[in-house]
């Protein structure tokens, strides 16, 4: 027998879960909390399934009576219903992997110079859980969770890495309409940072500098020519055969963190250490593999470099600090050492100097050299 309006009105709240039959398959299930919800149930391929409709009296008793008909129709001509609204959902999601490709291309590669640890930390730790996902379903606790467990690995700097890097792909994405708001926004950093301010002591600087025998002889050179001319570490380990000339370094703009050309002269001791160094095939001056991949593993080299010095509670960036402060004492301007360390200069004067100053250079890093690596 076939349901009315009024039988549908005058059926109480059951106690426990009952349906309504309206036949041929249309159901009104109805729960202790008072929802009452329309559903289908037929047969596909042998197996009897139920496809939901929506809500009672959202959905009156003609509307569910249509919809049920539509369902059967496409039954009859060999269709799932429940498969015909998977499908449905799935084209209307915007994944978080999409998202990021999109980002990826259209942002970090263009614009960031550092997008290749941007990129792998996103991959590393938030892709991983939340890739598949719907990017508008992201909710501010599955960041939190996100930015929890990486701290629980005793990293709380990657922590707040990962979260400022996360918090730009999102207001990135609401910009292209993806999303109104930033689930990243206004989450605390679990640490709070402090600008570091090792120094290294000249014996310090010279005990590791004469550690580095005990590494292979490409890790030799890469560690001592750090040492020797004071440049970041990306930029040296991806040191390529083009970018070495007789006497000097120039990588390009595109490598360099404040996107200026390094045009870094070369001391005697730095070209005695390249000079030992193999003509590999490939394009990386300090490579493992033949020169087509980087040197890496800086961690590893630092613990050896650690153990066998004795200088603990150092990082490569500190060379930097050391040899502008060595240089200093010895009466090297602060205007020279900025320059040496390919620092900007946003001062009016800098719009017109468009000299190299490679004399100041060389001689500055000539009295480093014969300070760090002990020349008399």
């Amino acid at each position: 027998m076939r349901l009315s309006e009024y039988e549908i009105k005058a059926t109480p709240t059951p106690i426990k879960r009952s349906t309504l039959s309206d036949g041929r398959g249309l159901e009104l299930r109805m729960t202790p909390s008072g929802r009452r919800t329309w559903s289908l149930l037929y047969p596909f391929n042998g197996k009897k399934q139920r496809f939901t409709i929506g809500d009672y009296p959202a959905v009156k008793l003609k509307e569910a009576r249509l919809i049920a008909d539509k369902l059967r129709n496409q039954v009859a001509h060999g269709q799932n219903p429940q498969e015909l609204k998977r499908k449905a959902r799935n084209a209307n999601i915007v994944t978080v992997n999409w998202c990021y490709d999109q980002f990826l291309v259209r942002y970090l590669q263009p614009q960031l110079r550092t997008w290749q640890e941007y990129d792998k930390r996103i991959r590393a730790d938030v892709l991983p859980p939340l890739g598949k996902k719907d990017i508008r379903q992201v909710q501010k606790t599955d960041i939190i969770k996100i930015i929890d467990a990486i701290t629980d690995r005793d990293a709380p700097v990657l922590a707040n890495r990962v979260l400022q890097y996360t918090s730009k792909f999102f207001k990135w994405c609401i910009g292209r309409g993806y999303i109104e708001h930033n689930p990243a926004a206004n989450i605390p950093k679990p640490a709070k940072e402090s600008s570091r301010e090792r120094v290294l002591s000249l014996a310090e600087a010279r005990s590791i500098y004469m550690a580095a025998e005990c590494l292979g002889p490409i890790t030799c050179a890469f560690v001592r020519l750090l040492m020797l001319i004071g440049q970041r570490r990306s930029e040296i380990s991806q040191l390529e055969w083009t970018e070495l000339q007789s006497d000097r370094i120039e990588i390009g703009g595109h490598r360099s963190k404040n996107g200026k050309p390094i045009i870094t002269p070369l001391t005697d001791e730095a070209k005695a250490v390249l000079a030992a160094l193999p003509r590999n095939n490939g394009i990386y001056v300090f490579s493992t593999t033949g020169g087509h991949r980087p040197i890496g593993n800086f961690s590893r080299i630092k613990d050896i470099l650690a153990a066998k010095s004795g200088v603990v509670d150092w990082t490569y960036h500190d060379f930097r600090r050391t040899i502008a402060t060595e240089l200093e004492r010895k009466g090297v301007s602060r205007h020279d050492l900025m320059h040496v360390l390919n620092h900007t200069d946003n001062s009016v004067t800098a719009i017109y100097d468009r000299s190299e100053h490679l004399q100041q250079k060389r001689t500055a890093l000539i009295i480093w050299s014969s300070l760090v690596a002990q020349i008399n």
